[in-house]
């Protein structure tokens, strides 16, 4: 079994996985309200994993991926006994194929995904049973995005940039972005592409955040929460992270001081219920405009990929589950 053949690139075969045990027990949109993943994932993030656990937190679900059983009974607080579980590797394997080429999220071909799988896997240990998988896995899903056209998609930061600047370019004001993860920093890029004069990131952790960038374009500023309100006199705001109630009194002051302009709320607990021109979240009708848009121009794009991983790891095409 084999990649699809292309010019382009050389994946990986199916035989290069380990044949070893690999679990799953998951928390998705389809599962549970995006209000609950929330909920876990703030009490996930206080735990350290396992020697045995990969974990995967991409907004849209909770993944723990483990060499044999996942603890899911109700007391084990990282995932709830109505957690979905995948026991069989192949499936596993498929799955966060599937997951890594963007194929289970609400934007189909999310660019994102890829980088919050192999994010994952840089977390661990380079002994760990789970790590050549996972590696193997990312450059498989590389392989099939650009074989089937799926690097051109659109992310959620760009987007977020389109809803920002409509009828008024960016280079006349700021940007701050909230949440320095992986969704945060792809903010902070698209904003600097999108033509930001400055782009503040805020963050509880800014060491942290700044040792993940590396060396970020000159225009991007690390900074902590205090540090937030910028010297512009005019700014946009992303909200790229998940709100508790320390965070949301800082973003509510940014997003309505005198000099905010307009606001888009990509976390699963939105800041405020109801979109208006200044303020929109994932339930925006401009966003959805633009999601359903970009499913719709991918749609053959992403059946092909969806075939050939299917192909890949010999599961039905029929099996297939954003």
């Amino acid at each position: 079994m084999r990649v699809p053949s292309s010019p382009m690139a050389a994946g990986p075969d199916s035989d290069s996985f380990s044949p070893a045990p690999i679990w799953c027990a998951y928390l998705d949109g389809t599962r549970y309200h995006l209000t609950t993943l929330a909920a876990q994932r703030q009490w996930l993030a206080e735990m350290p994993t396992g020697l045995a656990e990969m974990v995967l937190d991409t907004g849209q679900r909770i993944e723990v991926y483990s060499c044999g059983p996942v603890p899911i009974s109700g007391s084990d607080p990282r995932l709830p006994g109505a957690a979905g579980l995948i026991t069989t590797t192949g499936a596993t394997h498929h799955r966060l194929a599937t997951i890594a080429v963007g194929l289970r999220s609400p934007l189909v071909g999310d660019p994102l995904s890829l980088r919050q799988v192999a994010r994952a896997g840089s977390r661990l240990r380079h002994t760990h049973p789970l790590k050549s998988d996972v590696e193997g896995i990312v450059a498989l899903a590389r392989t099939i995005r650009a074989e089937h056209g799926l690097t051109q998609v659109l992310g959620y930061p760009e987007l977020a940039m389109k809803l920002l600047t409509r009828g008024a370019p960016a280079h006349d004001r700021a940007l701050i972005v909230f949440g320095a993860g992986v969704l945060g920093r792809a903010v902070a890029e698209a904003g600097i592409g999108a033509g930001y004069r400055r782009v503040r990131l805020v963050t509880r952790e800014p060491n942290r955040a700044r040792r993940a960038m590396g060396h970020p374009h000159a225009g991007i500023t690390v900074c902590a929460p205090h540090q937030a309100r910028t010297v512009d006199s005019v700014w946009d705001t992303v909200i790229a992270t998940d709100i508790d109630q320390q965070r949301r009194d800082t973003i509510a002051a940014v997003t309505e001081a005198h000099g905010a302009r307009r606001t888009v709320d990509l976390s699963a607990l939105p800041l405020y219920r109801v979109c208006t021109d200044r303020y929109e979240n994932l339930h925006s009708p401009r966003l959805g405009r633009l999601i359903e848009q970009q499913n719709e121009q991918f749609a053959a794009q992403a059946a092909r990929a969806q075939h050939a991983l299917g192909a890949f790891f010999q599961q039905p095409s029929s099996e297939f589950r954003r």
